[in-house]
């Protein structure tokens, strides 16, 4: 029996289910922290199930290349650590990680067979995202700290003015959050623009928006540097092919990195960092414990990849901590996740987490 789902219509105007239930996924993975209703967890969980409905009503159609079989391979081990783990040692942990990596599976099956079907689609949530962050995110840093932070798990305790110099959330719980948002939605116009999707003018625009957003609302260090690391990678990149483009490349690093110390404040994260590695680098680490914890979970976590390549499971990021000896620089991390995303792949799976990377 075929049931025909394509087209509902209303009034004059034809709505293509496929495009409506697409664009809310789409939509609601570039802001997965709005809260619909309380989980207790910060993402939330509509652009999975959307996309679980996606999947469901193109099922019979789903045509994948090898590249997202790979991504069935590391679903299947992370579903043996779990079972082997439930067996073992019960812990709520274990349903968080099972979900997070189903979430990946679900997130690249349901956006490859949209951006397969109707790539425009993206492009015009893209450019819709990039300018309601930047709204709220302008609207917070100027006008009203708290508009919209009722909609977030956990934003309506966050004060953008006690918060020691750091950034506002826009739609995210975190400023890190939601200058990490701004990154990838940076790199997705780019993305986008050398497939010849956005012309020069909506290109630049959307650009400068991501960047003001990083710089001057969220006013991340770590997405500053993840950008800087970026752009200069891109200028190696170029520098022998198109020499021209290095150079313009090297001058906007320059420009962004001096609008940024003349822009923020004196107690802004990004000046105090950097003040403190000019004066004492060789105490960066202990004078920020952000950082030293950021770092110290990139160092434990590939240390246990080599420890044990066939991965430590779901649940057991706490115990080989507990296992390792007190460092006199890194300070262990007392969370349950690990704040590494490459890292806790290569924890937690191993050598299977290699079809995912």
């Amino acid at each position: 029996m075929k049931i025909e789902i394509n087209q509902a219509n209303i009034g004059e105007k034809k709505i293509n289910l496929y495009q409506l239930i697409a664009g809310f996924f789409l939509f609601f993975s570039f802001f997965p922290y709005l809260k619909i209703v309380e989980t207790g967890s910060d993402l939330q969980p509509l652009s999975f199930i959307i996309g679980v409905i996606y999947l469901f009503t193109r099922v019979n159609l789903l045509n994948f290349d090898k590249r997202i079989t790979l991504i069935f391979i590391t679903m299947a081990s992370a579903l043996v650590f779990f079972f082997i783990e439930v067996v073992i040692r019960f812990d709520i942990v274990l349903f968080r990680g099972v979900y997070s990596y189903t979430s990946i599976l679900v997130h690249s099956l349901a956006a490859y067979d949209i951006l397969k079907r109707d790539k425009s689609l993206l492009y015009q949530i893209l450019e819709l995202a990039i300018w309601i962050w930047f709204v709220v995110g302008l609207i917070q840093s100027f006008i009203f700290p708290t508009f919209l932070t009722f909609l977030l798990s956990r934003g309506g305790a966050y004060d953008a003015g006690s918060a020691g110099g750091r950034g506002v959330l826009s739609l995210a719980v975190e400023p890190t959050f939601y200058g990490i948002q701004c990154f990838f939605m940076l790199l997705f116009v780019f993305l986008i623009r050398a497939k010849n999707g956005y012309g020069s003018r909506k290109f630049i625009i959307l650009v400068c928006l991501c960047i003001i957003q990083i710089v001057i609302f969220a006013r991340s260090s770590m997405v500053m540097v993840f950008v800087f690391l970026t752009a200069s990678s891109a200028v190696f990149t170029y520098v022998f092919r198109k020499p021209l483009y290095a150079f313009l490349a090297l001058i906007g690093i320059g420009l962004v990195c001096f609008g940024a110390m003349t822009v923020l404040d004196e107690d802004s994260r990004i000046k105090i960092l950097l003040n403190i590695f000019l004066d004492s680098p060789d105490n960066m680490l202990a004078n920020d414990r952000s950082i030293n914890e950021r770092i110290s979970d990139i160092y434990y976590s590939i240390s246990g990849f080599f420890d044990n390549p066939i991965g430590h499971g779901l649940n057991g990021w706490q115990i080989y901590l507990g296992s390792q000896p007190n460092d006199e620089i890194l300070v262990k991390n007392e969370q349950s996740r690990i704040m590494s995303f490459l890292g806790s792949f290569l924890f937690e799976l191993g050598i299977f987490s290699f079809f995912l990377i």
